[in-house]
């Protein structure tokens, strides 16, 4: 055990240390498995009896050469800023941090759907007040376009299909979105008042 262990010290040594540039040892073999040291082939005066290799050395050609051939690590030089973040997304000390981001933007996604379904009412509202006279509460106007957001990925389904309150919902977030409020005061029940027209009437007369 003792020589074979002193082997293959030997064998790492010239190959490792060397770099492959020292002349070639009885240790030292290709990866075919012939001797390289061609002193020892030029030794044997009878070409018929094969060169005698160190045997224990031949065991340890594919440890070594997966050692040489193994990629080495490198530490990259002045890497970006986005590398860097990019790295430690994934690292154990950014866990907590990550989870507590994800619970804030899901706050804020809330805050910012519901002042959008306020600002919608409200501009609403002063549309048809402007143009048609008619009064509607804000906040109940908010509450329905609420409503109309849950259910606006499902339009076609039976749960919308079946809903009245659903689909009247969406039907005042269609017009909502569209500028367009006599579409807006129909959802909502409103009446508008037909304009005073002014032109010739035509009366009845008798023949």
């Amino acid at each position: 055990m003792a020589t074979q262990n002193k082997s293959k010290a030997r064998y790492l040594d010239r190959v490792l240390v060397g770099s492959c540039y020292d002349h070639p040892s009885q240790y030292d073999v290709y990866a075919d498995g012939s001797n390289a040291n061609t002193s020892i082939s030029k030794s044997n005066k009878d070409p018929s009896r094969p060169v005698e290799i160190d045997a224990p050395a031949l065991q340890y050609v594919p440890e070594v050469y997966s050692l040489i051939s193994e990629k080495k690590k490198s530490i990259p030089q002045n890497p970006s800023a986005g590398t860097i973040r990019a790295i430690d997304l994934g690292a154990p000390w950014m866990e907590s941090t990550m989870v507590s981001l994800d619970e804030d933007n899901k706050a804020a996604q809330l805050l910012i759907q519901s002042k959008k379904e306020l600002n919608l009412a409200k501009q609403a509202c002063q549309g048809l007040k402007k143009t048609y006279n008619l009064i509607y509460d804000v906040t109940e106007l908010a509450v329905l376009l609420k409503l109309a957001y849950q259910y606006n990925n499902k339009r076609g389904t039976d749960e919308v299909m079946q809903n009245k309150e659903i689909g009247r919902a969406l039907s005042v977030l269609d017009g909502c979105l569209k500028y367009d409020l006599k579409k807006v005061a129909n959802g909502l029940g409103l009446k508008i008042k037909r304009e005073q027209t002014f032109g010739y009437i035509r009366r009845k007369t008798n023949t």
